[in-house]
């Protein structure tokens, strides 16, 4: 195996390093204390709930202090948490790895029989879930043998509703101690699904001869019928506290009680019977974990996970049987939380978006711990229909996304602009702001300062991944004022291998290696400089490189050399600068006749700035003389095509082919379309948005069959869909 020059990132703006994320929450609770972390809604567009960094802390070591409280017989903890987006979510996620246990995020948009597997798969104990996943959670019951415990992430309505940025006698009003509303314990956790569920404490004794059930418990509807009898409380249920997180802390620190309206409140303690579920919400366990907290903290600390500890395993898109679980190490992701962090120059404090799923490696690492590592203030959208209102409510200054995200921003712009008529104005401000700009003199943030405005006034830039964006788009916000950021990476790299910055952003790459990873390429051309006509296979090796994948270790070795380089299967170049740029993936690589090889992404990404087409998919067909030829299948937006005469069906294949043609003459006669049909369905596509191959090329091969055609007969054809086809958007 041949190697090219090895580029190792390197660190351009320095921060404080943390081995593990148990380590990482003290460090940023500590240092950003008081800086809001967290902005979210418990309902689309309700009232704003506020946690600071340090409240941030507390709740995720009250929870899983909780956690420990229920002396489950697994340990340590298998954890799955499933769900949108949401502070229980991250709360769920983060109990797990203070060391307690190891997680299991899981696609909200999985099937529930997947979803099952999976954590079969994970021998996963506790699943917590949201409220609209309950159905799942009460199959997973009988399907899960080792499952002993349900979360609900549902919280209820007592967030503080004092926003932080409302304060006009300071510009750095954040730094003011928030008032979080905490509720008294309503009962420590109920028995709730018709089973013994003992709680101790001074005034109340387990009864043993309590009836404990089988594995069937009451469903959490069912539940609410039995909770007043079922639950013994401590303290007032009705009442409310209403203290600071500060004080909450220091009344913790003085033995573990809180007092408001004359009572106090004692630390309980539970335990699961038998062979039991046990369903409870979260507010519960946190609740159990805050008046346990002083009490339980040292056992806690005492639990430490190690740098090399597992600490995630997350399950690749695909087909259930081709689904890899991915093993990651407290370090895997720390360092590459912390090399992103060090790739950006921001101000703690700055608002973020959160837009992207949390289960993905991309928003979790850098959307979640490289911003902890940089104190902003992360926002939890409401979801995609609420994007511009959100960015307008909470003034966002930058955020992770993908390119159907940008695009979809982009295609608004360009159709506001056309239905003003304000085209020529569009050109003219453009030209202008790259003639002042060439003289230094940047001013288009003021020239196109409407634009601005509906994006919330402040939108600086966004950090893109998963696909490739195309470059017409990059170079439009390029041109308004607002960076977009094109990163690489995979799974098995937690995720983030390389990225532009803000000071440096060469479009149509993928930027540079992080800080502490090194990048070569593979299987190069004969002279060696890893870029002749395709380059080679890209090749990854650093602490973020993944431990493994979950109970296959000839995968594992196949994936990760003996030298540590993880094959990453994708192929691209890197130039003299050391800029990456990916052309395509290995294992979908068209060989053609003459031996030439051409990658399918590179031609669907031509395929897509065709205007009114949405998705493209190409693949290679041997035709009827024997000679392989490329062929391609466009999905069609008839509302986003140009103004046709007639707009029928004959039409659009012609309008279809001209532009093929004109895609042709900008790529080498070898990698020439020959043959396209196009859709109005969408293609298949995996929840990270990308097509499934296979499954498109089984269908179309059915589709074409069942009509007696070949592909160069059905050139230019409109084929419907056999059968209905499945597409999931992340939210």
């Amino acid at each position: 195996m041949s190697k090219t020059k090895i580029y190792s990132g390197k660190s351009q703006f320095p921060q404080p390093y943390a081995e593990t994320l148990r380590d990482l929450l003290d460090q940023v609770g500590s240092r950003y204390e008081n800086i809001p972390a967290y902005i979210y809604r418990k309902k689309v567009r309700g009232r704003n709930s506020y946690v600071t960094y340090a409240g941030l802390r507390h709740d995720v070591l009250s929870l899983a202090i909780g956690l420990q409280r229920l002396h489950l017989r697994q340990r340590p903890l298998r954890l799955a948490v499933i769900g949108e987006n949401s502070y229980p979510w991250i709360l769920a996620y983060n109990a797990a790895v203070t060391g307690i246990g190891v997680v299991v995020p899981l696609d909200h948009q999985l099937p529930n029989e997947e979803a099952l597997q999976l954590m079969r798969r994970g021998k996963v104990n506790v699943l917590c879930y949201s409220e609209r996943h309950k159905d799942l959670a009460e199959a997973a019951v009988s399907a899960l043998p080792a499952l002993e415990l349900c979360v609900c992430l549902k919280q209820e309505e007592n967030g503080s509703e004092e926003d932080p940025f409302a304060n006009t006698d300071s510009d750095k009003s954040w730094q003011n101690t928030l008032v979080r509303t905490v509720k008294a314990p309503m009962a420590a956790l109920s028995a709730a699904a018709g089973k013994l569920v003992t709680v101790l404490s001074p005034d109340h004794k387990s009864d043993e001869k309590a009836g404990a059930s089988a594995r069937s418990p009451l469903t959490p509807s069912e539940r609410k019928n039995k909770e007043s009898s079922a639950v013994q409380t401590y303290g007032s249920s009705s009442s409310e506290l209403s203290i600071s997180a500060d004080q909450a802390h220091a009344a913790q620190l003085s033995g573990g009680k809180t007092e408001a309206h004359g009572q106090t409140e004692k630390p309980s303690e539970l335990h699961i019977h038998n062979d039991e579920v046990l369903w409870c919400s979260i507010d519960e366990l946190l609740e159990l974990g805050r008046h346990n907290f002083t009490e339980d903290l040292p056992a806690l600390d005492a639990l430490r996970p190690k740098p090399d500890d597992l600490a995630s395993i997350v399950f690749t898109s695909g087909t259930l049987s081709s689904a890899k679980g991915v093993m990651f190490s407290q370090r895997n992701i720390s360092s590459n939380a912390h090399a992103s962090a060090e790739s950006f120059n921001t101000t703690p404090g700055m608002r973020a978006l959160s837009v992207l799923p949390l289960h993905h490696c991309f928003e979790n690492t850098v959307g979640m711990f490289a911003f902890w590592y940089l104190g902003l203030t992360i926002c939890i959208n409401d979801g995609l229909r609420y994007i511009a209102t959100n960015m307008k409510d909470w003034h966002i200054q930058l955020m992770m996304s993908v390119p159907l995200l940008i695009e979809n921003i982009y295609g608004q712009i360009l159709r506001s602009v056309r239905k003003q008529k304000k085209e020529d104005k569009l050109r003219r401000g453009i030209a202008l702001a790259n003639f002042l700009q060439f003289f230094g003199v940047n001013k288009r943030r003021l020239i196109f300062r409407t634009i601005h405005e509906q994006l919330g006034g402040e939108f600086l830039f966004t950090v893109v991944g998963g696909a490739a964006l195309d470059p017409k788009v990059n170079e439009f916000f390029r041109d308004i004022g607002i960076k977009c950021l094109q990163g690489y990476g995979l799974t098995e790299a937690s995720p983030v291998v390389s990225c532009n910055t803000l000071q440096r952003n060469k479009i149509k790459t993928v930027g540079w290696a992080l800080p502490g990873v090194s990048i070569c390429i593979d299987e190069t051309d004969e002279d060696g400089d890893g870029k002749g006509e395709n380059g080679g296979e890209i090749l990854v090796k650093g602490p973020n490189v993944m431990l493994g994948y979950l109970d296959a270790p000839e995968l594992t070795s196949e994936t990760i050399d003996s030298d540590g380089w993880l094959h990453t299967g994708d192929v691209g170049f890197i130039a003299k600068d050391g800029s990456l740029t990916i052309t395509g993936r290995k294992k979908s690589m068209l060989v053609l006749s003459n031996g030439k090889k051409a990658f399918p992404e590179e031609i669907e990404a031509l395929l897509k700035r065709i205007p009114g087409v949405d998705e493209a998919f190409v693949w290679d067909e041997e035709s009827k003389r024997g000679s392989v030829i490329i062929c391609a299948k466009l999905k069609v937006l008839r509302h986003e095509l140009p103004e046709l005469k007639n707009g029928d069906d004959d039409e659009i294949s012609r309008y279809l082919r001209e532009e093929i043609i004109k895609v042709n003459h900008k790529m080498p006669v070898y990698k020439a379309i020959t043959a396209f049909i196009w859709t109005e369905e969408p293609l298949e596509m995996t929840t990270t948005l990308k097509v499934r191959r296979n499954v498109e090329r089984r269908r179309i091969a059915e589709d074409l069959a069942l009509r007696g055609l070949s592909i160069q007969e059905a050139d230019g054809l409109r084929l419907p869909e056999s059968s209905p086809l499945h597409i999931v958007i992340p939210s």
